[in-house]
């Protein structure tokens, strides 16, 4: 996020109006979902059913 210069309220809005994609295994454990926009993308995993991590977001080459 840092490196993109992305904010908290970016990957929100991604997360609110972006297109889930299909989910990729991580380890063993984990699956990891990424939600697209035309300009961001945001990697995510569920903890638990009501908790989520962000693992990393970019900003998509215009």
């Amino acid at each position: 996020m840092e490196k993109d210069d992305l904010t908290e309220l970016d990957v929100t809005n991604v997360l609110r109006g972006g297109h889930l994609t299909e989910p990729a295994e991580m380890g063993q454990v984990d699956w990891t979902y990424r939600v697209h926009t035309q300009l961001q993308c945001v990697v995510v995993a569920f903890r638990s059913d009501t908790e989520l991590v962000v693992v990393t977001a970019w900003r998509k080459q215009r």
